[in-house]
């Protein structure tokens, strides 16, 4: 039998992002499906590429847990396992 989806009703997803459409477009796109088909609502949280790094350091060392995906260059994912904020 089909395997029912999960269902996020009441939870947002915020997925922290660089700004344009190239990269949080997709996001953008996507999420009005995601919420038909979970009840999830996904929110595209961006900031310039050249802030990206420093504000996810700095909400991976105060934990305030502001975002709750981070869409960023893979070449920093050591550094926030570092900090415990990603689970690889």
């Amino acid at each position: 039998g089909a395997q029912s989806e999960a269902s996020l009703d009441g939870v947002t997803l915020r997925v922290f992002t660089q700004t344009g459409p190239f990269i949080s477009g997709p996001v953008k796109f996507h999420a009005p499906e995601f919420q038909t088909v979970t009840g999830g609502v996904v929110q595209a949280v961006e900031a310039p590429n050249a802030d990206l790094f420093a504000r996810a350091q700095q909400v991976a060392q105060t934990g305030s847990g502001d975002f709750d995906i981070l869409l960023l260059a893979n070449t920093w994912m050591p550094d926030f396992v570092n900090l415990g904020y990603v689970i690889p």
